[in-house]
């Protein structure tokens, strides 16, 4: 009888420690993914960058033509986030890796962002861009990310960054403090900040009137 319970409990320990390194191995899997995206975004970025920095003196036109369908240098970056959040809900937010690439991406970020705003400057474009401060003990942020989320799918053409305060970056702290960033969640849409959880329908009210009419009928017709 006492065998039967020591097979049972060898067996189980077996079942345990197998289910336990699939689950390491598949967290790692996802992670060398993760960082694999990150490089090919990182050589993106540089090279919008480079690209950037030869055609200052080329026509706005011509730097349209290159950009194409894109909303911002890099398209990318929003599936970035996502996996590093799918990532963070798997390891944890303390976790080493996952520190160590939101910082790299919040760098990357920060880059698409600049180009961006220099963009629209040379060119007299009316862009939409929103920057969202967050952190893991926020409360209301989980609900403001998914709000966000639907904002991404229905105003395409407004650009969202990511950054999350609570992680240990100069960067994004005088960036926190250029716009008086005081709690989280908060929100700036093209430069006028928004402290707390902000719904859908005051986002959208917001946007509407930024949106140049053009993409608003383009929006309507899609």
């Amino acid at each position: 009888m006492h065998r039967k319970y020591i097979v049972a409990f060898i067996i189980t320990i077996a079942i345990f420690g197998l289910a336990f390194q699939l689950s390491n191995y598949i967290s790692n899997k996802k992670l060398r993914n993760i960082r694999s995206l990150y490089e090919n975004i990182n050589v993106d970025v540089l090279s919008n960058e480079t690209m950037f920095a030869l055609m200052e003196k080329a026509s706005c036109k011509s730097i349209a033509e290159n950009l194409g369908d894109k909303y911002g240098f890099n398209s990318e970056l929003a599936s970035l986030v996502k996996r590093v959040k799918f990532m963070e809900s798997q390891l944890g937010s303390n976790d080493q890796d996952v520190l160590s690439l939101k910082k790299q991406y919040t760098l990357l970020q920060i880059k698409d962002y600049l180009l961006n705003d220099d963009y629209s400057k040379r060119c007299n474009l009316k862009t939409v861009t929103l920057l969202y401060f967050h952190d893991t003990d926020c409360n209301e942020c989980a609900v403001q990310s998914a709000v966000l989320d639907r904002v991404l799918k229905e105003y395409p053409e407004t650009r969202v960054y990511w950054f999350d305060i609570s992680v240990d970056s100069p960067v994004v702290d005088m960036l926190a403090r250029q716009f008086r960033i005081k709690e989280s969640p908060s929100i700036v849409i093209n430069g006028f900040s928004y402290a707390g959880l902000q719904d859908f329908n005051a986002i959208s009210k917001i946007l509407d009137k930024l949106i140049p009419p053009t993409d608003k009928v383009q929006k309507s017709k899609a």
